[in-house]
């Protein structure tokens, strides 16, 4: 792999930051609707699972587990997954 050159590492920094500002927003849209960012998750990830079924509780957890992160560092994990 190629070292990052200075547009990569300013790319990099748009994105990010993009993507901050979106996630503060998508917190701030729960908690005006009275709910916590992790109700807020779970209710996307049942209304925008694909594949004309509704999510299984295995489904769900997986895409918890992406956005979920306890404060310590660890992630998450569904017994029995």
């Amino acid at each position: 792999m190629a070292p990052l050159t200075q547009q990569d590492f300013e790319r990099l920094l748009e994105f990010r930051v993009t993507l901050r500002r979106f996630q503060r927003w998508s917190e701030d849209q729960a908690r005006a609707a009275g709910l916590t960012h992790v109700q807020h998750q779970l209710l996307v990830a049942i209304k925008g699972h694909p594949g004309g079924r509704p999510p299984t509780v295995g489904d769900l957890a997986g895409v918890l587990d992406e956005f979920v992160t306890r404060h310590d560092g660890t992630t998450t994990v569904a017994p029995g997954t």
